[in-house]
């Protein structure tokens, strides 16, 4: 298998929205003059957060800049007041004018969706830079992303990945599970499937099947200079599979299929081929078709071949339309 049995991975990452949404500043530090309350004294929730809102409220009015970007994002969200962007906005701007690195970043991705705000990319770009400068990871990743397409800021794969090594250092895992696709495919960096490795596992380790399942090709192909290992491409496809990674269910379902690193079964085979199949792939709904009408899976099943091979030529899979074609011929004997 070439590299470019990892496009799909690639395709997955490069087809994220450009911003997933803000990110929730963290607590509040050392409020001033802020009575304890005790949690019996406020038993109704409702309570809790409008006592809550109004102390927010006070510490942002006094020039809290952390309370500032609570007070934008609970306005954005609707969470104990009325959702209000336009008001969200106003409060990220105070925040940002002090440079508050939460602050900075919801703003500029409201700047990128035009939400409360004329929408500005420059701009976006220039607040994203300074949350990324401050350490923020999110914006690392999302300011990678605007070099990667221009968006903003002049295309630059040096500085997405810069940006997003950034972001993986900080343990963003995402970001992990990215930068290990940048050096596989020698974006903005010297291609080394080493460096990829130690990022997927890192990723991997965290869960993140993306990341699994990319360790697991590289491992079932060889890929680079990484030495073939059966064993270690079942357990990460296993894992990833299992989190619904359907490439994953796939390539682990072939394995057992073709005996390849692990004992051959058809059972197991089929397990892994249907999971990929009820997801909605085509190829493995075809294929799924196959073998219960050629008994790979114990007795020829007919029925349930005509099941998938159905699901899969309305998918405009020409293999499993022709297989209907022949198995309607033979049951009525006359071409169609």
């Amino acid at each position: 298998m070439k590299l470019r049995a990892l496009t799909f991975v690639f395709a997955l990452y490069s087809a994220q929205s450009l911003a997933s949404g803000p990110v929730f500043p963290p607590t509040l530090p050392n409020l001033p003059n802020l009575p304890y309350l005790p949690t019996q004294l406020i038993p109704d929730p409702l309570q809790a957060v409008q006592m809550a809102l109004r102390y927010y409220q006070m510490a942002a009015n006094a020039g809290d800049a952390s309370a500032q970007t609570k007070m934008g994002w609970l306005f954005e969200q609707g969470f104990g007041v009325g959702k209000d962007i336009g008001e969200a906005v106003k409060w990220y701007e105070r925040a940002a004018k002090q440079n508050e690195p939460t602050g900075l970043y919801n703003l500029g991705l409201l700047l990128l969706k035009g939400q409360g705000i004329a929408p500005d990319a420059e701009r976006a770009a220039t607040l994203m830079t300074g949350a990324a400068e401050l350490n923020l990871a999110a914006a690392q990743s999302q300011l990678a992303l605007m070099h990667e397409k221009g968006i903003g800021v002049p295309v630059s794969l040096e500085l997405a990945a810069f940006w997003t090594q950034r972001a993986a250092e900080l343990g963003d895992v995402a970001a992990q599970n990215n930068m290990g696709i940048k050096f596989a495919y020698g974006q903005g960096v010297k291609t080394d499937y080493a460096e990829a490795v130690k990022w997927f596992t890192q990723a991997a380790e965290a869960g993140n099947a993306e990341a699994q399942g990319n360790l697991g090709l590289i491992y079932k192909d060889g890929l680079g200079d990484v030495p073939q290992n059966f064993l270690s491409a079942a357990n990460w496809l296993a894992l990833a599979g299992s989190q619904g990674h359907v490439a994953s269910q796939k390539r682990l379902a072939s394995m057992f299929e073709q005996g390849q690193g692990v004992p051959k079964s058809m059972i197991e085979a089929g397990r892994w081929y249907q999971m990929a199949a009820e997801a909605g792939d085509t190829a493995a709904a075809s294929h799924l078709g196959r073998l219960h009408e050629t008994g790979a899976l114990g007795a020829p099943n007919q029925a349930a071949a005509l099941v998938w091979y159905q699901r899969a030529a309305a998918a405009n899979d020409a293999n499993a339309k022709l297989r209907l074609e022949q198995i309607r011929e033979k049951l009525t004997g006359q071409k169609h």
